[in-house]
């Protein structure tokens, strides 16, 4: 699961955390052409879940004329995702922080 997670936050995959020291849910959003692909992650992190993929319908795009169609699923929120934060976010504010301050 680790390996889907470094995978899938190079992509497709958001950690959120809505306190400092709360805990932490991920969530896939893809485009609709990849529902195979959602459903291959839903049954690696299913018992982590507790609704199946929801798909959304998108508004028009008025520069494409094209209706997009999304679909997604979010974990519940746990402590074992804490470091998913912290390594991916956290840390590269941290570097992006750095690297600005010697401009």
């Amino acid at each position: 699961m680790i390996e889907v997670i470094f995978g899938s936050m190079l992509g497709d995959l958001t950690a959120e955390r809505s306190q400092l020291t709360g805990n932490t849910r991920l969530r896939f959003y893809m485009s609709s052409i990849n529902k195979d692909l959602i459903h291959h992650l839903y049954l690696i992190f299913k018992s982590y879940v507790k609704t199946a993929p929801k798909i959304i319908n998108r508004k028009l795009n008025k520069l494409t004329n094209i209706k997009h169609t999304d679909i997604y699923f979010s974990t519940l929120k746990y402590s074992i995702f804490n470091w998913v934060v912290e390594d991916f976010y956290v840390a590269a504010s941290h570097l992006w922080y750095g690297e600005d301050r010697w401009k």
